[in-house]
């Protein structure tokens, strides 16, 4: 058994610093034995010194000669004393390999303490978690080498792995190709959960703050209500809503809750030759019983609109017309009077977009009243959508480029 530095010589003034318990130091000057108990040195000089110098084994007790070779000594050794005035025997130096003084053990064992617990003799044992020190990790200045911290429960499932800073986390996540514009988050409602990438909602964006005399902050503009943009109102710095001064937003009619005061809706052509009048739910209606009817709609294959007769024109009794279902005055079939040409699905002659207005037909209608004008397949009222002169057509707004005209009538 090696024993380096476990008993040594000197002078007292050469004593080294305690921290290694258990060594043994003899003060060659004083005659005095000392024991480290890790903290300080113990006098454990013998109260009364033998006469002769000697040390004890297993055999039996020896007179102490003047040289002395620990090895000598075999198993058992307990102490050795010199007394007053008997020369100092010489000690074999440190680091000399001597005989063990413990049996044979089982391989990865060590002298030690207890695991756990009160203290207790050392006795061989293998090594436990707890004899090891854990590493320290690195927070800005190093850490320091020990053993590795125990994992917490669910960490492999969690993916987790052992960071420089001593702490079991899951590493930064390398993410598959995503689609333009979109981002990782939580979700947009209720309870939390796991990020995904996907769209920003409205909810995820704070809202401006308006100025309200200190400046505002910025953020996603607020909704606007229903019926703001009739109401004709912009954003205002203070965040709100709001009709522009020197503007007046048109009025809302009443739907069953009362409306709101403004500018009166423009009334349509024809609205007044038809005896209308502003309605509390803002619109020109003919109010009721007052003796304006609303001309009768004719059939033109889903049914027509009941109303008043329209008007016959002149010579149209002397032609011997009668009302027909679609509305015109019409000879009836095989009544008789002078032939009567129709126009079906004719195309009014004339540029469609632009602007323009003005159409020709290939024929004037006669009656004028048996023209029957179609835009994209709504049926067109003359003196109110349009006006016609012989054969000519004046739209009141100009068709667009992609409208269609079809004209049906008489002549």
């Amino acid at each position: 058994m090696t024993l380096p530095n476990v008993i040594q010589l000197g002078p007292f003034s050469g004593r080294p610093a305690a921290g290694s318990e258990g060594h043994l130091y003899f003060a060659s000057d004083t005659g005095r034995q000392y024991r480290d108990n890790g903290i300080g040195w113990d006098d454990v000089t013998p109260p009364a010194a033998p006469a002769t110098s000697h040390y004890v084994t297993t055999q039996a007790e020896a007179a102490l000669p003047a040289s002395v070779n620990l090895g000598a000594l075999a198993t058992g050794l307990v102490k050795i004393t010199v007394a007053a005035g008997v020369a100092t025997p010489s000690i074999a130096a440190a680091g000399t390999d001597y005989a063990t003084p413990y049996a044979a053990q089982a391989a990865a064992e060590v002298l030690a303490g207890p695991a756990t617990g009160p203290n207790a003799a050392p006795a061989f044992r293998a090594l436990v978690a707890s004899d090891l020190p854990v590493m320290t990790g690195d927070s800005g200045a190093g850490g320091v080498k020990g053993a590795v911290p125990a994992p917490g429960a669910g960490a492999a499932a969690a993916g987790e792995y052992l960071k420089a800073d001593g702490a079991w986390s899951v590493p930064p996540a390398v993410f598959a190709t995503q689609n333009a514009a979109k981002v990782l988050a939580g979700p947009t409602s209720g309870a939390a959960a796991v990020p995904t990438f996907r769209a920003l909602a409205p909810t995820d964006l704070p809202a401006m703050t308006g100025d309200s005399g200190a400046g505002g902050a910025q953020g996603a503009v607020p909704a606007p209500a229903a019926g703001t943009a009739a109401q004709g109102k912009y954003l205002k710095a203070d965040g709100t809503w709001s009709v522009p001064p020197g503007t007046t937003p048109a009025m809302t009619g009443d739907t069953g809750a009362g409306g709101t005061g403004g500018t009166v809706p423009p009334p349509t052509a024809g609205a007044a030759a038809a005896g209308k009048y502003l309605k509390a739910d803002g619109t020109w209606s003919v109010p009721p019983g007052s003796g304006s009817t609303p001309v009768m709609i004719g059939d033109t294959g889903s049914g027509g609109v009941a109303g008043s007769v329209p008007a016959p024109g002149a010579g149209t009794a002397a032609a011997g017309k009668f009302l027909k279902a679609d509305g015109t005055w019409a000879v009836p079939a095989g009544g008789g009077g002078s032939t009567i040409n129709f126009a079906d699905a004719e195309t009014p002659a004339g540029a469609i977009g632009g602007g323009n207005v003005n159409f020709t037909l290939a024929h004037p209608p006669n009656p004028s009243a048996s023209l029957q004008l179609f835009k994209n397949g709504v049926l067109q009222i003359q003196g109110v959508d349009y006006t016609l002169t012989v054969a000519a057509i004046a739209f009141v707004t100009a068709p667009d480029a992609n409208d269609t005209l079809v004209a049906f009538y008489r002549y």
